[in-house]
C-alpha cells in the first residue's frame, strides 16, 4: 500500500473492530487519508511520506472477511469521495 500524497503520519492505529491495523497520513489543505485493514504498517507517527512511498501491507484485519483495503479521503476530519481527487479514469467504487 502506497501513499496516495505527500504528507505526515498523524496515526498509526490498531483495532480489533472497524479499521484494523491503520494509518492516517495528514496533507495540506485540511485532508487526511486513511488507509486501513493493513497486515503490518511499516511508517511510524511523525513520519514524512511521499507519493508513493510504501507506508504498509494489504490485509484483513480488523472487521474484514478477506483482504483488501479500505481508503478514505478525509477533509476536516470526514469522509468525503475521494472521485474528484483522483487521476481521470481512476477507478473509484464509491458508495456514498
Amino acid at each position: 500500500v502506497y501513499a496516495a500524497d505527500d504528507g505526515v503520519v498523524a496515526l498509526v492505529g490498531s483495532s480489533s473492530s472497524g479499521y484494523g491495523n491503520f494509518v492516517v497520513i495528514a496533507h495540506s489543505g485540511g485532508l487526511d487519508t486513511l488507509y486501513g485493514h493493513l497486515s503490518v504498517a511499516v511508517v511510524k507517527l511523525g513520519d514524512r511520506v511521499i507519493q508513493g512511498q510504501p507506508i504498509g501491507l494489504e490485509g484483513s484485519t480488523g472487521n474484514s472477511t478477506g483482504a483488501h483495503l479500505h481508503f478514505e479521503l478525509r477533509i476536516n476530519q470526514k469522509p468525503v469521495d475521494p472521485t474528484p481527487y483522483l487521476p481521470p479514469g481512476a477507478p473509484s467504487s464509491f458508495k456514498g
